[in-house]
């Protein structure tokens, strides 16, 4: 995602974050940066967490730094990562032309799904084993989950303690047809639609593709895994 870039004149700059006490007096260029950068986080940060509780605090900029007075500055915040410590790009539109950096540490607090319980390995997890919590995300390695659905069905990897963050890679597809099983098979097309018994040739997890034996014809036909014993071909 391509995070904004912000314009605005220094007189209407309204930045709603924590700069550090006795950094520099308001008005003032150092200050002036702060703000700058402070509100490019601020805008950043809620587009990428529109539901979430966002902090910003702007760390001291070092007060050796001589930059000349600026009317207007542009403000970009570099990479990816909206959230733990962020960096921003802030430079002077006017005649003085000086850029500088400045770093924000930004909390970013919204719900995660995490377990209620110990979960072990191989349980299938239903709604009574997790719940939602707000967490502060910057603590988080990538690949939490914020959605009970994403975790619902599926299969634990590996064993789970009690208040854990559930992360995606943790998770598995659950196997809903195992080599042998009697499926049934649907095969459409539009509107019309014919079911037959068929005898699984592999094991599937849901929305994979695998082979089955038509008992009716013997033919052996590919299907996509739908649910359990379902397969799922067109006509």
């Amino acid at each position: 995602m391509v995070h904004p870039k912000c314009f605005f004149m220094l007189a209407a700059a309204t930045v709603a974050v924590l700069p550090t006490a006795g950094v520099a007096a308001a008005g003032t260029p150092l200050q002036q940066v702060l703000d700058a950068a402070g509100l490019a986080v601020e805008v950043a940060a809620r587009e990428a967490h529109p539901n979430a509780e966002i902090d910003i605090r702007m760390l001291p900029l070092d007060n050796r730094l001589r930059l000349g007075p600026c009317e207007a500055m542009t403000s970009d915040v570099t990479g990816r990562r909206l959230h733990g410590r962020v960096s921003v790009k802030v430079r002077c539109q006017g005649p003085s032309g000086w850029g500088v950096f400045a770093t924000a540490e930004v909390a970013v607090v919204k719900p995660v799904v995490i377990t209620r319980g110990p979960v072990p390995r191989g349980t299938t997890l239903r709604p009574d084993d997790l719940m939602l919590v707000t967490r502060d995300i910057s603590t988080l390695r990538p690949g939490y989950l914020v959605d009970l659905e994403d975790a619902l069905e599926m299969t634990v990897r590996q064993g789970l303690r009690a208040d854990a963050v559930v992360y995606a890679r943790q998770l598995a597809a659950p196997t809903l047809v195992r080599r042998g099983d009697r499926v049934t098979i649907s095969a459409r097309h539009g509107a019309v639609e014919v079911s037959s018994q068929g005898i699984a040739l592999s094991d599937g997890a849901y929305g994979t593709q695998i082979e089955v034996r038509n008992s009716n014809s013997d033919r052996t036909i590919s299907g996509w895994v739908v649910g359990y014993g379902k397969i799922s071909t067109s006509l």
